[in-house]
């Protein structure tokens, strides 16, 4: 029977068939593509909702560690102030050993400067500096130096002893070491 048919027909039936088979291939793609952005948008929003989500968290989580680290900057810092400061009191005071050496003086004997610097357990050595009306109101202040309980050693240069009025003198006190 398709012996039958022209050849002419033959070809228009074929092309006409192919058009068909193409256009509803076309229609079968379209409509998968079309059904799969459908049940795929959702899932897109939602994922696109989540990366956000977490972006703004990741941010708000950043900008509270910048916070945490500075407010921990300071926190090292107040305590180590706090500690200095709790050291310090725990330390003996300096104006014990300057009443002790104010109280000292004799009328011939005035103290012009006393330096007196810390070491990590009490004390390093004192230096007292001043002026003494002669060489026994000078011995004199030593040996009442030497009589302190707080006092170890007073190392009195003899050259300090080399006028016999208005001495100029300066001599090293060396406290004793507290015990612990």
């Amino acid at each position: 029977m398709s012996n039958l048919v022209p050849t002419e027909a033959k070809k228009k039936i074929a092309i006409e068939y192919w058009m068909r088979v193409a256009t509803v291939w076309t229609l079968l793609l379209i409509g998968t593509t079309v059904t799969a952005f459908f049940i795929s948008l959702p899932t897109y929003v939602l994922v696109n909702d989540q990366v956000d989500a977490y972006r703004e968290s990741a941010e708000e989580a950043s900008q509270k560690i910048a916070v945490f680290e500075s407010a921990a900057g300071v926190l090292v810092q107040a305590s180590q102030q706090g500690k200095a400061v709790v050291d310090e009191a725990a330390l003996e005071p300096l104006s014990k050993y300057i009443l002790i050496f104010d109280s000292l003086q004799s009328p011939g004997l005035r103290i012009t400067e006393v330096n007196i610097s810390r070491a990590s357990q009490g004390f390093e050595a004192m230096e007292i500096n001043g002026t003494a009306a002669n060489r026994w109101v000078l011995a004199e202040f030593r040996d009442r130096l030497l009589d302190q309980s707080e006092v170890e050693t007073v190392d009195f240069p003899i050259s300090n002893l080399a006028k016999d009025k208005d001495i100029l003198f300066s001599m090293t006190v060396t406290i004793k070491k507290p015990t612990p």
